[in-house]
């Protein structure tokens, strides 16, 4: 049985006549919304599902909470607008969108993430709870609380180890007033009247007091923990997950279940805690910090159908990570796998049931795998029609389905894993081929007579032949294999110049011979020459005279505070690409990536390398200083760099397995 119907069972069997059963999910806007969020939602959309599967009415409700209070500023909004942190305290649906393209900042990421959920094919009954505090239809619910706060108070308390006083239960009340004047939640409660319709409050940040009508001032908000279960009750939900710190102990949800029985007379809806999500490469998640893959992100990668069936594979309480590194091709597999499998009912009940919910299309087969795709399309510029052609030499379908795939792993080839992209050398690699042995050097000629003299090879035929080449009858499997490896890193080599490359039998076959041969093809005459001249060029060469450093290091700074420190966001970076500026003697423009997103960077370092020295280098950058413009291209950061021994700025380069988007702190 799939975990969604285990849950939606144990709905039923507490409610079996409930007439709508409503499963509900939400968030603040803080910022883009991340993956990790979408596991909200997912879980209650698929337990919705599950419940109607067994015939009932059931509704799927998601809140955004957008009165709630902006508290820190996210460092992608702070990049475009500095002085951001004046709407602290005021509520998102208030604040103007930084972006200039929605009406509020709250708008403007619950549209973005709107568009993802219909991209996912999940339609939600959307709430904006800004809308129902300002419509008045908590006002009821707000007095209430007003009347039961002292019993409100206990409950909280009583989750909590300090000591309670009789002052604080006195002064407590359970609601955060946004001033009308600033507009900001700077405010405390002074008073109540006798029938709690009216309070007194005091702003800190601009002095304004007064005293409010709760049935005509609608700026007032219940604290979280008091919120939720009123909610709970307005909707009547009868299913709510959350991450699973809200199910700890003393967490939000076991609160909240007190204050529904025992303040709103409601029994807590069933509850599920989802764990962490980890997106392996671009560090923790948060919207509130901008430092987030969001819905959208992941689909420039993964299918829609294939986030869903993540989502719904794994029980709510496991963790999971999307990787952007050789994982995703196993994802993929895994999936093409199990569609054929779904298609043939060879799946159990419970992986069934899993690609009941994913599927959102009348798909009937897989689409021309993930890893093919990632080795051939490169070669062709991932032009459609090209690798179409290409994957019909080896009997392999690439229908519309196909063409979306191709986009991605388009995308995750050229933002994530660019060394992974295959491109045939342009001349033959003497410079590598001088170095093999002679077993090796005849491998190489004989697949370059095969292939020369063969037409229309298949996968296994080229397979079957350098099998024969590589394998020795004296060895052992094991020894074998390690002999084909090998071997492939040689013909890799040759033909690409890298030690990898894509499923070569599939290359091979797939791949106009006339591309490649000539790349096999080595002349043992010109071979010599090449060592010949390369012992002539060792001989003339001769090192240069060491020169006495007159370096002075500079006098330390001034020491600063730790908090200055910490304002500096200093991270790895990946160098994709590297351009002149027309108009500049001494500048480059560098195309950075940064664990997140593309950026571009201006440094005055040309004349001291060449694009081909830095393109592929990983290097630490000020991600987080304002951005300027240097002959007339706009900078967003400042890599680290330093002077040689002869004065000269080098740009401090780091190791190859650093992590790409590691903040250094």
């Amino acid at each position: 049985m799939h975990w969604s119907e285990e849950i939606a069972r144990e709905i039923i069997a507490r409610e079996p006549d409930r007439e709508v059963y409503t499963c509900a999910a939400g968030i603040s806007p803080s910022g883009s919304v991340h993956i990790g969020n979408f596991r909200d939602i997912a879980t209650s959309y698929f337990v919705c599902e599950a419940l109607k599967r067994l015939g009932k009415n059931s509704r799927l409700i998601f809140s955004w909470d957008d009165y709630d209070r902006l508290r820190k500023v996210p460092s992608n909004v702070a990049k475009i607008a500095p002085d951001f942190e004046k709407y602290i305290g005021m509520p998102y649906a208030e604040i103007p969108d930084p972006f200039g393209t929605a009406s509020s900042y709250a708008e403007h990421f619950e549209k973005e993430f709107e568009a993802s959920l219909e991209k996912l094919g999940i339609k939600p009954e959307i709430i904006y709870q800004n809308k129902e505090y300002k419509s008045g239809r908590y006002s009821d619910d707000i007095i209430h609380s007003l009347k039961n706060r002292k019993e409100l108070y206990d409950i909280i308390q009583s989750f909590k180890t300090q000591e309670a006083s009789d002052e604080e239960r006195e002064n407590y009340y359970p609601v955060s007033v946004y001033c009308s004047k600033c507009g900001k939640d700077t405010t405390t409660v002074i008073s109540a009247s006798d029938d709690c319709e009216s309070i007194t409050y005091k702003c800190s940040e601009c002095g304004n007091e007064e005293t409010v009508n709760l049935r005509e001032y609608t700026r007032v908000k219940l604290m979280w923990k008091v919120d939720w279960p009123m909610r709970w009750r307005q909707e009547g939900v009868v299913f709510e997950p959350g991450g699973i710190d809200h199910a700890a102990a003393s967490g939000s949800f076991v609160v909240a279940t007190d204050v529904a029985k025992k303040v709103f007379d409601y029994t807590a809806p069933v509850f599920r805690g989802y764990g962490w999500l980890e997106i392996k490469g671009c560090g923790s998640m948060h919207s509130s910090t901008g430092n987030n893959i969001t819905p959208e992100n992941i689909m420039k990668v993964y299918e829609p159908e294939m986030v869903r069936w993540l989502f719904a594979k794994y029980v709510p309480a496991d963790p999971f990570a999307f990787e952007f590194g050789d994982t995703i091709i196993r994802h993929y597999s895994e999936f093409d796998k199990q569609l054929v499998k779904y298609y043939n009912h060879e799946l159990s009940e419970g992986e069934e049931t899993t690609f009941d919910l994913c599927l959102m299309s009348d798909r009937s087969r897989p689409s021309a795998a993930f890893g093919v795709l990632s080795g051939v399309a490169p070669v062709v510029d991932f032009k459609p029609e090209a690798v179409r052609e290409l994957l019909a030499k080896v009997g392999v379908d690439f229908d519309a389905d196909g063409e979306s795939r191709l986009e991605r792993v388009k995308y995750w080839l050229n933002v994530y894993q660019p060394d992974k992209i295959y491109k045939l050398l342009e001349e033959p690699n003497y410079e590598y081929y001088v170095t093999l042995d002679d077993e090796k050097k005849n491998m190489v000629k004989q697949l370059c007579e095969y292939i020369k003299t063969t037409e229309g090879f298949s996968q296994t035929d080229v397979q079957q032949f350098l099998y024969s080449v590589i394998n020795d009858p004296n060895c052992t499997k094991k020894e074998n294999v390690a002999r084909q490896s090998e071997c492939f890193k040689v013909l890799y080599n040759v033909m690409f110049g890298k030690d990898a490359g894509p499923r070569l039998y599939l290359f091979l076959a797939a791949i106009d011979k006339n591309s490649y041969i000539s790349l096999l093809d080595f002349d043992e005459a010109k071979a010599a020459e090449y060592l010949a001249a390369k012992a002539a060029q060792a001989e003339e060469s001769e090192p240069e005279a060491e020169t006495e450093s007159t370096f002075e290091p500079a006098p330390f700074k001034d020491e600063v505070e730790y908090d200055d420190f910490s304002k500096l966001d200093l991270r790895i970076c990946e160098i994709r690409a590297c351009d002149e500026i027309k108009k500049s003697r001494n500048c480059l423009k560098l195309t950075l990536f940064d664990g997140v997103g593309e950026r571009i960077i201006v440094s005055s370092i040309k004349g001291i390398y060449t694009p081909e020295e830095l393109v592929g280098k990983k290097i630490i950058v000020l991600t987080n200083l304002k951005p300027a413009k240097f002959s007339g291209v706009t900078s967003n950061g400042m890599l680290l760099a330093g002077e040689d021994t002869k004065g000269e700025c080098r740009v401090i380069f780091l190791d190859d397995a650093m992590q790409t988007g590691v903040q250094i702190s």
